[in-house]
């Protein structure tokens, strides 16, 4: 997943103690350019196989998050602060209306298909766990087979947590 977050928001800065502030920020971000792109390739010898899927979001109101942040700023002078803040993100999403993916192995050649996004979960064993998860692309809604084979619609989330720390310059 890849995307370019554009940020609007509130900030708020209160004195606390001689030149320390305490400061808050929250608003909201859109994702610009949200992208999804995953490959898989196998090679055994003379034999391989690959898959690539890709698929692009450009809605408004689709590719909505939120953030905010807490923290601290120490006037070094009234141009330049240096802060410690934790900030957090919101940015979850549903899945792809439309992708698209590229088959292609040494067996059969290649191949193009349009559809949605699908996470195949395969138990292969349970002692020891072996499990296989793999992104599919499927015109109509593929048929599970519980509880060996589970199907359904991915959601993306880029949410997070930092702690950030810097320098802050005012004009």
């Amino acid at each position: 997943m890849s995307a370019f977050p554009i940020r609007l928001g509130l900030y708020y800065s209160l004195p606390l103690v001689g030149k320390l502030r305490l400061t808050a920020n929250a608003g909201g971000a859109f994702y610009a350019g949200l992208r999804f792109k995953d490959r898989f390739h196998m090679e055994a010898g003379s034999v391989f196989s690959t898959q690539e899927i890709t698929a692009t979001r450009t809605s408004l109101s689709k590719n909505l998050g939120f953030q905010g942040g807490l923290g601290f700023e120490y006037e070094v002078s009234p141009k330049m602060g240096v802060f410690v803040e934790a900030q957090g993100r919101y940015a979850r999403f549903e899945n792809f209306g439309s992708a698209s993916i590229y088959l292609a192995s040494a067996e059969g050649g290649s191949d193009t298909r349009e559809g949605k996004i699908y996470l195949r979960t395969q138990t292969l064993a349970t002692d020891p766990l072996i499990v296989i998860n793999m992104y599919q692309v499927e015109s109509t809604p593929p048929t599970p087979d519980p509880p060996d084979i589970v199907i359904r619609e991915p959601r993306f989330d880029l949410s997070g947590f930092c702690l950030q720390m810097g320098i802050r310059i005012r004009l």
